[in-house]
């Protein structure tokens, strides 16, 4: 019984990643050019910058890729590190977008999604009618694994995950390890929280437990830039440090506001948990950049004055 309980488990995940891996490979592969060329020709609005790192990682669904892509061009010299701070906030907003999308109950709307596909399908050669059915597809296939995730999530309550997490949550900052160590294992915080998503949604744990594991999920993020950091020059890793050391700020400055913030969301979507967890994810990082955002110069400098030649 077990087995075919984690089998669920791990087909879900299976899914789920896949469906964001072929949306984020299709929009990379269209559309990267463009964005390098409207990164490059960014003017120093830093609104801007955050709304283009929105843009983009909503669009290709991994804030991971889009720093990725920030620090190459950083390492290159197409775009300065000032001008690199606001495009990272704005990707770790544009993030929550597939939080947001998980927190709509859509599973039952799965077989229309495909059956669009097969409709559309006599005209994959157009490219509108192409993207559709990739949208339509990838956005299945991460329902799919999320209805498989839930029914071995659901059936796994009370088990060993259950009682790790219930008991990291006496401890904010053990809490915190546990989300970043999960990024870093899964490699997606999309699919991080989705799982969490599903296990608030059945109860498995509580809100309040599931907050200090997102802010860990912020940090797990950091990991990819800064392994993508290594084979660059000086202002690639620079790059890296000012992603790392914004999430890291931004978990300091809402810790005396925890408490305001789980509130808020709880009243702004009561009883349904997984909105609750999309939300809180939202907020933080909305949060995070207007407080950060004016000091992005004091980044730079700071990212200077720690990594020298």
């Amino acid at each position: 019984m077990i087995y075919k309980l984690i089998l669920h488990l791990l087909v879900g995940i299976f899914l789920f990643i896949l469906g964001i891996k072929i949306l984020s490979s299709y929009f990379k592969k269209i559309a990267t050019k463009r964005f390098k060329n409207i990164i490059c020709n960014l003017t120093q609005k830093k609104i801007i910058g955050v709304f283009i790192g929105i843009f983009i990682t909503a669009l290709i669904q991994s804030s991971s890729a889009t720093t990725v892509i920030v620090i190459s061009l950083v390492h290159s010299g197409l775009l300065s590190l000032y001008s690199s701070v606001a495009i990272i906030m704005g990707a770790n907003i544009g993030t929550t977008v597939t939080g947001q999308l998980i927190a709509f109950e859509v599973s039952n709307q799965i077989k229309y999604l495909l059956l669009i596909c097969f409709i559309l399908l006599p005209f994959y050669k157009n490219k509108i009618f192409k993207s559709i059915i990739i949208i339509f597809f990838s956005l299945s296939l991460i329902f799919l694994g999320i209805n498989s995730m839930s029914s071995g999530i659901t059936n796994l309550n009370g088990l060993a995950i259950s009682n790790v997490i219930n008991y990291l949550s006496n401890n904010f900052f053990l809490s915190i390890s546990f989300g970043m160590f999960s990024v870093f294992i899964i490699h997606s915080s999309s699919t991080a929280l989705a799982l969490l998503q599903i296990m608030t949604s059945t109860n498995m744990i509580k809100v309040t437990a599931s907050i200090p594991i997102i802010l860990g999920f912020n940090l797990g993020t950091c990991i990819d830039a800064i392994l993508g950091s290594l084979a660059t020059n000086k202002l690639g890793k620079q790059a890296a440090f000012i992603h790392l050391i914004y999430n890291f700020l931004g978990i300091i400055l809402i810790l005396p506001f925890i408490d305001i913030f789980y509130r808020f969301i709880r009243e702004l979507s009561p009883g349904n948990y997984a909105r609750q967890i999309a939300n809180f994810h939202s907020l933080f990082n909305i949060f995070a950049t207007i407080l950060i955002l004016p000091f992005s110069n004091f980044l730079v400098k700071l990212s200077k004055f720690i990594i020298k030649d």
